[in-house]
């Protein structure tokens, strides 16, 4: 994974290379959370409000090398926890280096 930017209704995920022809079929497979910690004094804390969530659709770009995620029950102030299933891989057969990534989503994107 190069990046994930927040867009309008989800997240944009971006590949140093293009994904192999299975990714959007494979990208059905990703797992997606999201939760909330209480403000402390203290670091950390228990993860609040946990919830599994599902995207609404799937779309891979024609170069393969971004995937939109449609998202319509994120929540602002919330953590948003990405794993994508290790069987991805680049168009030459490359596994990801890493398929996991947290994103603090501080307001939604609404135009």
């Amino acid at each position: 994974m190069l990046s994930i930017r927040q867009q309008k209704g989800g997240f944009e995920i971006s590949f140093t290379e293009p994904l192999d022809q299975d990714g959007e079929k494979i990208l059905s497979g990703i797992t997606l959370q999201q939760w909330y910690y209480q403000p402390t004094s203290g670091y950390g804390g228990p993860k609040l409000g946990l919830e599994t969530i599902l995207p609404e659709n799937i779309t891979l770009s024609e170069d393969r090398k971004k995937v939109y995620l449609n998202l319509p029950e994120l929540k602002p102030g919330h953590v948003v926890y990405f794993l994508l299933p290790e069987m991805i891989r680049s168009e030459s057969g490359q596994k990801l280096w890493s398929g996991e990534a947290w994103y603090t989503l501080n307001q939604q994107i609404l135009r």
